[in-house]
């Protein structure tokens, strides 16, 4: 046990150090802050190995081995070369990372916080992965990978990768599962859990020191601990699905398109682009995401050369180039986004699924009527400040995008049975806690009516 514990910290390492050096080499503005950055380095390392791993075994057909390793290192140790050259290796005055002064209603925020983070720990230690998504469409990619250390195109032989479920899903996530499996020397139903638990973390650590640069502590850990307490939310934090990766992936590509709204950069438009990418190479859901970005940009770049350059190479390129591998192997083997068969249909049956899920199921708790209800109190405040209501807009978009592919589509049986609404909003839901967060702001709170004192 002290072995295999000892080897997914290895696996946690492989991530974490490629993912902090490029992010210091390249990103260091956009990403200061201790915990953002740690958010962000876990989740880009990840990323940038399994992309690697993406065109080894699913373009070039190759074989794992040591090769790989060896290939790592030199990666990392030219990214350390590098970062030596320009920052030395004082890590402890780059990271300045202090704990002072917090109020008690700080410390228990905190605590709740940790507590749901120890909760979440507490169920991944124990539970095996069980329910049959998690195992067909996942886990068991990850397990025939590892088992043939490779891709299995042969037709004829076990382990075939068009013969598990949903063949056309993205390959981020078991590949995550596969390079733990691969160092731990064994696939374990286990261990895999502590992958998401680390996205759950990284979700709430990265929200809370992005709200840091709007928002006083107190408000960014109350949002924070709303989030964390969301109980759709906590349960996929030990459940192996793509859900919460691919909230955390659309979250910090939200988050960085909104900051190039309000102040430009070259560097946030990147991230948001490398974010985005690695929620396509998660989920297919992430299609309606990009369309809706796209959408709501549109009025932001229009009539500005020097906007639309920008935004035409720092995203459209980076994250063309990011998906390029995936795209052409879906392309070679004629793979669809679509994972029901059947046409164009009309299904309004549902609009009851929806509301039974956003209103009155015990998923989300009082969220969803949270958020409609600031957003019609704060609707005249959100259209004058053009970047919200610019985020706000992609929001309606690609939850309008998803409500159609239910209502269009023959999706609507995952509606109607119950199976898959609930996950679909997961990666709606911190996107609109942001979009809230954003209107505890003092300037929306003096511009309102409602909040102004009567005597003034």
């Amino acid at each position: 046990m002290i072995m295999s514990a000892l080897k997914v910290m290895i696996f946690f390492f492989s991530l974490l150090l490629p993912g902090y050096l490029i992010l210091a080499l390249f990103f260091d503005q956009a990403s200061r802050g201790f915990l953002k950055k740690l958010a962000l380095s876990f989740a880009l390392g990840m990323l940038w190995l399994s992309w690697q791993l993406l065109v080894l075994l699913f373009v070039w057909q190759l074989k794992i081995g040591a090769y790989f390793i060896w290939l790592l290192m030199a990666e990392n140790l030219l990214l350390l070369i590098f970062y030596g050259r320009r920052y030395g290796f004082d890590f402890k005055k780059r990271w300045n990372f202090t704990l002072k002064n917090f109020k008690p209603l700080e410390i228990l925020f905190s605590v709740l916080i940790t507590t749901q983070l120890l909760f979440a720990a507490a169920n991944a230690a124990v539970k095996p992965v069980a329910t049959f998504d998690s195992l067909a469409m996942w886990a068991l990619k990850a397990k025939t990978i590892f088992l043939n250390q490779g891709v299995v195109f042969d037709s004829g032989q076990p382990g075939y990768w068009a013969a598990a479920s949903h063949h056309n899903y993205p390959p981020l996530v078991p590949l995550a599962q596969f390079w733990q499996s691969f160092l731990v020397g064994r696939f374990d139903e286990i261990l895999i859990n502590w992958i998401f638990v680390a996205f759950y973390a990284a979700l709430l650590f990265f929200l809370y020191g992005s709200l840091r640069a709007y928002l006083n502590r107190t408000y960014s850990l109350f949002f924070t601990w709303l989030l964390a307490t969301m109980p759709l939310i906590l349960y996929h934090s030990y459940s192996v699905y793509a859900d919460l990766p691919l909230a955390f992936f659309l979250t910090v590509a939200f988050v960085y398109w909104y900051k190039w709204l309000e102040a430009g950069g070259a560097d946030k438009l990147v991230l948001a682009a490398l974010f985005m990418a690695g929620a396509a190479l998660t989920k297919n859901d992430a299609v309606f995401f990009i369309l809706a970005g796209v959408l709501a940009t549109m009025p932001a770049v229009a009539f500005n050369w020097r906007k639309w350059r920008q935004w035409l190479l720092g995203y459209g390129l980076v994250l063309t180039a990011t998906l390029a591998p995936w795209w052409w192997f879906m392309w070679r083997h004629d793979l669809g986004l679509s994972n029901v068969t059947g046409g164009w249909g009309w299904h309004p049956q549902i609009f009851k699924s929806f509301y039974t899920v956003l209103f009155i199921a015990a998923s989300w708790n009082i969220w969803w009527f949270v958020f409609v209800l600031l957003t019609a109190l704060f609707s005249a405040q959100i259209v004058k400040q053009r970047p919200l209501a610019l985020a706000y807009l992609n929001w309606l978009a690609a939850a309008g995008g998803l409500l159609l592919l239910y209502l269009l589509t023959e999706s609507y049986q995952y509606a109607v049975d119950g199976t898959a609404v609930s996950r679909t909003l997961i990666g709606l839901a911190p996107l609109s806690l942001w979009l809230i967060a954003m209107l505890a702001r003092r300037e929306f709170f003096a511009a309102n009516k409602f909040f102004q004192n009567k005597n003034d």
